[in-house]
């Protein structure tokens, strides 16, 4: 029993090994607030530039420049005052959730109607009507799921950018020069 706990220790520690590398991160923060969002390299941002106001451009946050407040994004490279509004990507779980359950209910109905009608089953019939509630859940599903955007913040006085080192830096250590 003990040499089975050894060894589940020792895996985990060794599978964790790979998630400590992301201590520079981009995080979001609201005034008066201590909640923050953090954005490590590799997540999906949506973001709109002070260059292009009126276009939102998705990209993948990539290597995280501290030491000049730089950040790469969908193959560019930013200033943190570069970048005017931030969205997060996708719909809220709950919208997201309860658009796949309208879906299933539009697409259950009018499978269940249409094999009831095909097979004379308790004489159901599949007229407007079914197509009309069918129809009306998919639509309402989809609408949910895909047009329910994620929060938008509009980088100012309230919410603002911040890179951040969680690196451990020795005085007399040069930094490493990655290819």
């Amino acid at each position: 029993m003990r040499v089975e706990n050894l060894i589940v220790v020792f895996l985990w520690c060794i599978a964790s090994l790979g998630t400590t590398h992301s201590q520079v991160y981009l995080q979001l923060e609201t005034a008066n607030r201590s909640k923050t969002i953090k954005f490590s390299p590799g997540d999906i941002i949506e973001f709109r530039t002070v260059a292009f106001p009126d276009t939102w451009r998705t990209g993948e946050l990539g290597k995280v420049l501290f030491e000049a407040q730089t950040i790469f994004l969908d193959g560019n490279l930013f200033q943190l005052d570069e970048i005017k509004d931030l969205r997060l990507v996708g719909s809220s779980r709950m919208a997201k959730m309860l658009g796949i359950n309208f879906i299933r209910f539009g697409a259950t109905v009018a499978l269940y109607t249409a094999i009831a009608d095909l097979a004379n089953i308790n004489e159901t019939k599949f007229t407007w009507n079914t197509v009309i509630i069918s129809g009306a859940g998919v639509l309402l599903g989809t609408l949910l799921r895909f047009a329910v955007k994620g929060k938008k913040y509009k980088l100012g006085k309230r919410h603002r950018l911040r890179l951040i080192d969680h690196r451990f830096k020795l005085e007399n250590e040069l930094p490493l020069a990655i290819p």
